[in-house]
């Protein structure tokens, strides 16, 4: 008669802070590549699992950035990458005073299987801005990444909308 009570908690405990890693280590990605895209420090390696067609070679470095430094599989993770104006929420080119802005989907699984038919087929959205200080390495598109999982789109990355959903 404990068992099943104790199963159902620890399994919550398990699932619930996997969660929470997982949404720092995604965090900590795309904190990573806007901070880096806002000073032109787009490093040397663009190859990583990309889906979709990515012809910027700067935003398919940033992407791998991105997932890189997420450490969670490429193959769970979409970001798209845009230039913003900071002050008036719009889209905007690449120029010193603006921002890259980096968005991210993350599929959301279950690790017991516990809660596999609650989380599992989930897909986290976040985003994240920084300012641009250095232009030297090179411009970025206005807007350019990844395709976003089935049945999601990147609506959430306008910068005029909410952050969060």
């Amino acid at each position: 008669m404990v068992v099943l009570p104790l199963t159902i908690v620890f399994a919550g405990i398990v699932d619930f802070g996997n969660l929470q890693q997982e949404r720092i280590s995604m965090r900590t990605g795309i904190r990573e590549a806007s901070w880096n895209g806002g000073r032109s420090i787009y490093g040397s390696d663009g190859t990583c699992s990309i889906t979709g067609t990515v012809a910027d070679a700067n935003v398919r470095k940033l992407i791998c950035l991105a997932k890189r430094r997420a450490e969670l599989p490429d193959t769970d993770v979409r970001i798209r990458i845009e230039i913003i104006d900071p002050v008036t929420d719009t889209n905007s080119s690449f120029g010193v005073g603006k921002a890259v802005m980096v968005c991210a989907q993350r599929k959301v699984s279950s690790l017991t299987g516990f809660y596999a038919s609650f989380l599992n087929g989930r897909v986290e959205q976040m985003r994240l801005d920084n300012v641009i200080v250095d232009v030297s390495g090179g411009a970025l598109p206005a807007a350019e990444g990844e395709t976003a999982f089935p049945g999601r789109d990147w609506n959430f990355c306008d910068p005029s909308a909410a952050a969060t959903k």
